[in-house]
């Protein structure tokens, strides 16, 4: 049996995975090897495309990646991936994952003439694909870097040594002393530096995640005096890349001035939490959209009409000009040519003359809406004032791929934060009540319960959350709405509720079969995890386990 980290039980993003960890772990010919199921390690961020370290003795290290789907369509640059109807293109994987050798080597940080001693193979694994690939698409003529679905899945680990002695003999020179030795002595080595990757403790790796954190709004700050003198600005960029930070520092930056700032925003909460921190401003009044013009045009609290009708509605009869600066959080949710009218009717010097400032994850955007954004900018020439941001400043570069790869494209250059983020997949079989209660009792023993947010991908009347509620049994007991929040109890709502608002932890729940229904499935993945800033756990019914992991691929 061979040496495995971890050991204990594991969460595998797919099912080909756990069959790979129990084939690696189980078969005769690896009692000998080292095996790092590399998704759980710290370093997973820069290794996002290796699935599996093996270190084995007397010959080196095997870095592998587990492809599940068969591509679609191939070529030197990248290969494309139907998941469920989800079509996704990616970086060729030969290509990243030969790439990635000399960051592996860095991690390691041993002496220079260890590390030319240690020979590091790499291999990629397509348990179900019958073909062969050509050698522009693999970058070898020996076919030494694969190994197909003609392979019988036993003769794998035997393959994987055979392939790694050839891809060392195709490069060493002939005349080269292999010292068996040395290298086992300096494999060793190598397993304690892994290994210490896994004896991290959960709650330590929370408190450098905060302090990161706080770190990284230096960059943040530094994104910011790159813009603050711009009068109009359309900020567009995916979670956590400082759209809202860079609104607010221009909103603290002139309330000492005589301007009059009005900040709008999509969730009446968000309006709350702002509203608290410009409490001593006279000058910064902070709107929900939605609440403000309901409000304005004297409707009842409980009006159900969009935004966009009630934009209609007021510019019929707009208020008179009154702000100097407006900022437009959130605005991939109301941004149109009515909302810009209305802009430009309060603002004292209209849009051409006035500051105005807009926020937008255009990546929420379905097509159709995203012409109705760009449109609406293009009315009021303001598309060439569009700044794209693409640095994760909130969360670690496990979860800044995992948008990417609900999303299907890439999000992201880079992320601020180096401590590797939490993602888990927990599939329930039955009672997913009883299975949660064993989850939150782990998370409870490292995390508080005000940091713990359940977000349903359904409204949350339908939630799982707000019934356990309701029935007051279980944990439901132990939560509170967000709108009525309550120290020593988690929160829970759903998506739109959670605008503006992040949790440490989120738990994504009511994942099953119609749920993906909805075509735009991913962008609602998308949307939820990104709430998640440290940990994110998704609950999901079993029966979706396979559209669900396509959705995971390669990401965590």
């Amino acid at each position: 049996m061979a040496k495995m980290y971890p050991s204990g039980p594991v969460s595998f993003i797919n099912s080909s995975e756990r069959e790979f960890y129990n084939l690696l772990k189980d078969h005769s010919g690896t009692s000998d090897w080292v095996v790092f199921y590399s998704h759980r390690m710290v370093s997973a961020r820069y290794l996002n495309e290796i699935d599996f370290l093996i270190l084995i003795p007397e010959l080196g290290v095997s870095l592998i990646e587990l492809k599940a789907n068969n591509p679609i369509r191939i070529s030197p640059d990248t290969f494309v991936y139907d998941y469920k109807g989800k079509i996704t293109e990616k970086e060729n994987p030969f290509r990243k994952i030969k790439n990635l050798i000399s960051q592996f080597k860095t991690i390691l940080k041993l002496p220079g003439e260890e590390l030319e001693k240690i020979f590091v193979s790499h291999i990629l694994i397509f348990p179900e694909y019958k073909n062969f690939f050509d050698k522009k698409i693999c970058f070898s003529s020996n076919t030494d870097n694969y190994i197909n679905g003609l392979t019988d899945k036993k003769e794998i680990p035997d393959l994987i040594k055979e392939l790694h002695k050839k891809q060392n003999e195709n490069i060493s020179r002939k005349d080269s002393v292999i010292d068996k030795k040395e290298i086992s002595e300096i494999l060793f080595k190598i397993e304690k530096i892994l290994k210490s990757e896994f004896e991290i403790e959960e709650n330590v790796l929370a408190a450098q995640f905060e302090s990161e954190k706080t770190n990284s709004k230096k960059g943040l700050l530094s994104r910011w005096l790159m813009i603050e003198n711009m009068k109009k600005a359309v900020l567009s960029g995916p979670a956590g890349s400082g759209k809202t930070f860079c609104c607010v520092q221009e909103m603290i930056k002139r309330s000492g001035e005589d301007f009059r700032i009005a900040y709008f925003c999509h969730s009446p909460l968000a309006e709350t939490k702002l509203s608290r921190e410009f409490s001593k401003v006279s000058n910064v009044e902070i709107f929900d959209l939605r609440s403000y013009l309901i409000k304005k045009l004297k409707k009842p609290a409980n009006d159900t009409s969009r935004a966009e009708d009630l934009l209609k509605e007021i510019n019929k009869n707009p208020p008179r000009p009154q702000y100097d600066f407006i900022a437009a959080d959130d605005a991939e949710f109301y941004l149109s040519a009515h909302f810009l009218s209305f802009a430009d009717k309060i603002l004292k010097n209209g849009i051409k003359e006035g500051f105005l400032w807009i926020a937008a994850d255009e990546n929420y955007l379905t097509k159709e809406k995203a012409k109705i954004f760009n449109d609406a900018l293009a009315s009021f020439s303001l598309e060439g004032v569009k700044i794209k941001l693409n640095v994760n400043y909130r969360q670690g570069q496990t979860l800044s791929s995992l948008f990417s790869s609900f999303a299907g494209k890439n999000l992201y250059e880079d992320s601020e934060i180096s401590i590797s983020s939490k993602a888990e997949i927990r599939f329930y079989s039955q009672n997913q009540e009883i299975f949660l209660d064993l989850i939150l009792e782990n998370l409870t023993k490292t995390y508080k319960p005000s940091e713990i947010a359940f977000i349903s991908v359904k409204q949350n009347e339908q939630s799982l959350a707000f019934r356990m509620k309701k029935e007051n049994r279980g944990w439901g007991k132990k939560i509170a709405s967000l709108s009525s929040p309550q120290d020593g109890f988690m929160r829970h709502g759903d998506i739109d509720s959670f605008c503006g608002l992040e949790s440490k932890v989120a738990i994504i729940t009511d994942i099953d079969e119609d749920f993906f229904k909805n075509d735009d499935a991913g962008l609602i993945l998308y949307k939820a995890a990104s709430k998640g800033l440290f940990k994110i756990i998704f609950l999901a019914d079993e029966k979706v386990k396979d559209i669900f992991s396509g959705y995971m691929e390669g990401s965590v």
